[in-house]
């Protein structure tokens, strides 16, 4: 019992740094593209919980806002079947682009790794297909190895950001593909250990006179 009143004590008292999911304020980017049928625009995105007026027209820049790439939603299917199954709309698609994506946060984070989501492609819409890289502004170029003969559906690319400390990240995405689908972007980050409440203290305080008691009898 002792031992363990310690570690809890030392715990507290550490500032240890702990492995946690931040997210970011917002993301600039240049919206996505329609097809001839279908729409592939970011057209959730919004600035202060109201939607901006850009979010429905195809290449516009998107400013301070957030939509779906931070909304904790994750698509499961391709993105065909994500929409014609579940009448859902996770991705944006740019055709023939190369997306810039800026996120940009609230602090600077000792960030650990961030993890796109993509479609692998579909047949349904011709020319999709994973990207080749996804080049970290100022760190590198990040190689997407991704088989297309054996891989199907969405899949999760993760970078390491061990060593980044950072307020806001910036992102290419290249394919050699005519299009290419994302639907989530998620960030770990060190972040310091919640101090403990005054309370949670008077409690170890009080453990800690319990154990002084018994061990002077």
């Amino acid at each position: 019992m002792a031992r363990l009143f310690w570690v809890i004590m030392a715990l507290v008292f550490s500032g240890a740094a702990q492995a946690a999911t931040v997210v970011p304020e917002y993301y600039v980017m240049e919206n996505g593209s329609n097809s001839r049928t279908v729409s592939y625009v970011d057209d959730t995105y919004a600035v202060n919980g109201v939607v901006d007026p850009n979010a429905s027209i195809p290449g516009s820049r998107l400013l301070f806002g957030s939509g779906a790439l931070t909304d904790g939603h994750i698509a499961t299917k391709n993105v065909h079947f994500d929409r014609v199954a579940d009448g859902l709309d996770s991705y944006v698609g740019w055709y023939q682009r190369t997306p810039d994506i800026t996120f940009v946060f609230d602090q600077a984070y000792d960030f650990t790794s961030v993890t796109f989501y993509f479609d692998a492609g579909t047949t349904f819409v011709p020319g999709s297909g994973a990207p080749e890289a996804v080049a970290v502004r100022g760190v590198g170029e990040y190689e997407v190895n991704f088989d297309p003969r054996t891989q199907r559906g969405p899949f999760a690319f993760t970078i390491d950001l061990t060593g980044i400390s950072e307020s806001a990240l910036n992102f290419d995405i290249t394919t050699s593909r005519d299009w290419v689908f994302l639907s989530e972007v998620t960030f770990e980050a060190d972040v310091p250990a919640v101090p403990l409440p005054a309370g949670g203290l008077l409690v170890l305080s009080g453990l800690g006179a319990l154990m002084l008691y018994r061990r002077r009898r």
